[in-house]
């Protein structure tokens, strides 16, 4: 095995991977704990024995079949000739020659890899974070079949974690104890069986129980769950239960840590790959249509590498549903109409320059289909789900489209208050045209080139550059038109927003003015796409709009201020010729309005709330950037503040907040019950199913407007998530919920906040609220409230949100803050199951302590804590403390535990610090008195001096 310097050096590591877990076994250097590079052995030969060899460290798998298939061989097919630890990382194979084929028959017959009884891959016991990856390629399609496959003791399928295919697509599963749940599943993924190599990586991180899973470096989802583990096999190829496996694996690496995506493998080749275009059908990446895909050679080689991205959207006659078209099935009405037509056929043929050009500026270009004529909601939501899957270069972002298409674009500038994040459009066979309010506000900061026929309706494109260009100038400039040249040539006007004058020249015209152009062909054909899209000079001058940077300094995320506390703004601009254009930055809040201008801006003081402070920048060309940070100014007073989920037109009056929106509404400033804005925003994060207004009209809790309406969850929508922000790190908020649907069955909701659940059932109810007490938002002033269905709840209701903040961080006034005796001895509330006789002791301590948990006559005594005077050999007293309680005697299932500390931060004990203990038997059966005392004298030297008694259940 051929390793490289920087993969040997680094910290000492003493771990083991079992499966997809660790366990003490072997010193390692670095993070690699091991890597089967599978070319020890010539094509041909069986692999009989696969060494993976890591500092010295030789681990040995075993390769057999199953069900007498055919076992595994190496084969000179690889993904790449060199290994690399990420894009411009150390060569970690520079000769890799060897793959490794597996050969099923059928699902029950192939080959198998096991790592049954070699470190560091069993006896796993306990969780610890660590990289799985693999190249992987594969031409059959096959309808179960599993490449990773870690085996469970207990599961008919005796596995924890699955890689499988199901219908040409891969997916993760995270079977615990009961297999095949539904909840422990990654969706399936991108087209995936293509005969193509692709990079695979699972990652687990142990602290926050995250599994994520890639392929081809993008993450496909991420997944939170606990993991069963035990000693079974990890296997590759196959399972016990079958799946096998056909196809071919190289290059599996396994890591001590989560690894970013930049540091995974990267295969490399001599040559580079051809631009890749395929067809992506609707829904197989969670994308909302199908499209066709350009991306340029070298994506592959670093697909986290910000990329420019182009949307081409097609005319009326190439709508279709977004999937392809079956064999000998008609194209009509298809994903395949897409590209046969303008943009999507000069990069699907290679004969055309477009698809060098195109490669050489490693740019993407994706082409999607709608069943409809293209508007602007339609667009939106293609687009947004582009940014979520594409790593996007944010100052690059452009659309173009023929015809419909255009009408579709224009129709997105009207509309969509977010469209200026464009860095440029390309309107050809202009249908639509952009208004005067959307040109004003948002259209002069987009570069726009229209290109159309003259006679082809050509007043709808000059409608669209004439206002933007008189939005430019703050009034209405010489019309486009009234110096045409005419005749049978092609002429581009372009504008001068500095002489407010068009000037038209032969031809396709790139750097004259600024913007808008337009370009007239003569004559009325409608056809004019082909015309321009092979016009390398039109793509040119698309790539040379590019917004300039912007950059905020302060604030930074993590700011929290109070009221009247001053706060700098400093941010930096550069426009893309290099330029510092920081003088130009205007700052704003969404609260406060107009903030300042200039690189620097100091605010006084900025009103209570959750501002979203805007950084915007207009460089020469009118292009636009923005960057935007929250920023928090805190409410340092005792507040109640009521939220009303539900309709607008059944809205509760007075001193309360109504939230309309389901899907992504919010309440940026909260009032309190007595009209006082708190600051407390409340956002949508993860989307209800929608608004409800069918619950029992009555007032008992709350006005009747506000318990008959609500939002809800469903079968569509199962799990719904509100963002509460604006909140003081140090205090402890109380939440509370209320619902209401008239029905006769189960219509109970589940609410968690910090962890913990509270459930109620919303049918027909009139009085009855559930409570989550003292939730410690996180370091940024923030709660997740998360709304889901009961086992038995088709739906599952929020019609009214409580909020109680104490206004100080020492509820109890004990001169402790609450958030720190959180943090150090816990909340010692308790209700409902935790609490049986409601006497405000939980169940277990008073178990464990000796009283009776269902008698509230029976309350647990406080656990004494008190001096214990001791004579020295002087004749002088010395105090120590001591703590005397009962416990279950010779139960093992309770851990007790006496703590010393100085400072009630720091507890245990500590080097010179120890107790005694005696133990003296109790008249009660199952119970003694033990006494434990510090042995560490109290004098003027640690004056400061404390014990603590933990009760703690100990596992099976």
């Amino acid at each position: 095995m051929k390793l490289m310097n920087s993969i040997l050096s680094g910290e000492v590591r003493r771990s083991i991977i079992v499966g997809w877990l660790f366990s003490s076994f072997t010193v390692l250097y670095g993070n690699t704990l091991a890597y089967w590079q599978f070319d020890d052995a010539t094509a041909g030969e069986v692999a009989v024995q696969l060494i993976s060899e890591v500092n010295d460290q030789s681990l040995t798998s075993l390769v057999s079949s199953v069900g007498g298939g055919v076992v595994p061989m190496h084969v000179d097919d690889v993904p790449g000739y060199q290994i690399t630890e990420g894009v411009d990382g150390t060569v970690i194979n520079d000769t890799n020659t060897s793959s490794i084929l597996f050969t099923a028959e059928d699902s029950s017959n192939g080959g198998i890899i096991s790592f049954q009884d070699q470190s560091p891959l069993d006896d796993l016991l306990e969780p610890s974070s660590f990289t799985i990856e693999l190249f992987v390629k594969s031409t059959t399609t096959q309808t179960f079949t599993q490449l990773i496959h870690k085996g469970l003791s207990g599961s008919a399928f005796s596995w924890a974690n699955a890689i499988d295919w199901r219908q040409n697509v891969m997916s993760l599963r995270v079977d615990s104890l009961s297999p095949f749940a539904a909840d422990k599943l990654i969706p399936s993924t991108p087209v995936f069986i293509d005969g193509a190599w692709h990079h695979i990586a699972l990652t687990y991180d142990a602290v926050t129980t995250t599994f994520t899973l890639y392929q081809d470096y993008q993450s496909l989802g991420s997944l939170v769950k606990d993991i069963v583990y035990d000693d079974s096999a990890l296997n590759l190829g196959t399972a016990l239960a079958g799946g096998c496996f056909d196809g071919l694996i190289d290059e599996v690496r396994f890591s001590d840590r989560v690894l970013p995506v930049d540091e995974f493998m990267v295969a490399v080749n001599d040559d580079p790959p051809d631009p890749t275009w395929q067809s992506v059908e609707k829904n197989t990446r969670g994308n909302p249509l199908g499209y066709y895909e350009f991306l340029p050679s070298d994506y592959y080689l670093d697909p986290s590498e910000p990329r420019a991205i182009i949307i081409f959207f097609h005319g009326n006659g190439e709508r279709g549903d977004g999937f392809l078209a079956a064999p000998g099935q008609s194209i009509e009405g298809k994903l395949n109409e897409v590209e046969g037509v303008a943009l999507p056929r000069m990069l699907r043929d290679s004969q055309y320059g477009l698809r060098n050009f195109f490669n050489e500026n490693g740019a993407i270009v994706l082409c999607p289909q709608s069943a409809n004529w293209w508007g602007h909601a339609e667009i939106r939501s293609f687009l947004d789900w582009v940014k979520s899957y594409y790593v996007l270069d944010s100052r690059r972002l452009y659309m173009t489209g023929l015809s419909a298409g255009s009408s579709g674009i224009a129709s997105f500038v009207n509309n969509d208050a977010a469209a200026d994040e464009l860095a440029a459009i390309i309107l050809v066979a202009v249908r639509g045209s952009i208004s005067e309010y959307a040109a004003s506000v948002r259209g002069k900061h987009i570069p726009t080139w229209a290109l159309t026929a003259i006679g082809d309706v050509g007043y709808v494109a000059e409608a669209s550059v004439n206002r933007i260009a008189g939005a430019m100038v703050e009034g209405p400039p010489t019309n486009v038109v009234s110096t045409y040249p005419g005749g049978s040539d092609t002429y581009t006007a372009s504008f001068d927003p500095i002489s407010e004058i068009w000037q038209w020249e032969l031809g396709f015209v790139k750097d004259t003015g600024v913007h808008p152009k337009l370009t007239y062909f003569s004559g009325n054909s409608h056809a004019t796409w082909d015309r321009t899209y092979r016009e390398l000079i039109v793509w040119q001058w698309l790539f040379e709009q590019v917004k300039p940077e912007v950059e905020i300094l302060s604030p930074q995320r993590e700011n929290l201020l109070v009221l009247g506390e001053s706060v700098d703004l400093i941010g930096s601009s550069v426009a893309i010729d290099g330029t510092d254009i920081s003088s130009l930055l205007n700052w704003s809040s969404d609260l406060d309005g107009d903030l300042g201008a200039g690189a620097t801006v100091l605010v006084d003081s900025l009103s209570v709330g959750v501002h979203r402070i805007l950084c915007k920048v207009v460089d020469s060309g009118y292009r636009i950037n923005r960057k935007s940070v929250l920023l928090t100014v805190l409410y340092g007073e005792p507040f109640r503040a009521l939220v009303d989920f539900g309709p607008q037109d059944s809205a509760t009056a007075g001193s309360w907040n109504n939230l309309f929106d389901p899907i992504d509404g919010a309440v940026p400033n909260a009032i309190d019950d007595q009209g006082v804005s708190t600051g407390v925003r409340i956002s949508v994060r993860e989307r209800f199913d929608r608004t409800n207004a069918s619950g029992v009209v009555d007032s008992t809790l709350h006005p009747s407007a506000a318990q008959q309406d609500s939002f809800f969850v469903s079968d569509a929508y199962p799990r719904a998530e509100l963002i509460i922000s604006g909140l003081n790190p140090v205090y402890l908020y109380d939440f509370s919920f209320f619902a209401s649907r008239q029905a006769s069955n189960d219509r109970t909701a589940i609410y968690t906040i910090c962890g913990q659940s509270v459930v109620l059932n919303a049918a027909n109810n009139t009085g009855q609220s559930v409570s989550l007490n003292q939730a410690r938002p996180n370091e940024l002033g923030e709660v997740a409230l998360v709304i889901e269905r009961g086992p038995n709840a088709t739906y599952g209701y929020l019609g009214v949100l409580e909020i109680v903040s104490p206004g100080t961080d020492d509820r109890d006034q004990d001169a402790l803050g609450d958030v720190w005796e959180l943090d150090n001895f816990s909340t010692l509330q308790y209700t409902g199951d935790q609490d049986f006789d409601s006497d405000g002791s939980n169940n277990f301590i008073e178990y464990a302590l000796g009283s009776d948990a269902t008698n509230p006559s029976e309350n647990l005594a406080q656990v004494p804590v008190r001096y214990f005077p001791v004579q020295g050999g002087d004749g002088s007293m010395q105090n120590y403390l001591e703590i005397r309680y009962l416990r279950r005697k010779g139960d093992k299932s309770i851990s007790y535990q006496t703590l010393v500390s100085d400072d009630l931060m720091q507890w245990g004990a500590g080097v010179g610090t120890y107790t005694t203990q005696e133990v003296t038997p109790s008249t009660e059966d199952g119970l003694e008195i033990v006494i434990e005392r510090d042995m560490t004298p109290i004098d003027q030297s640690n004056g400061a001096r404390f014990m603590r008694l933990m009760v703690e259940p100990v596992a099976p």
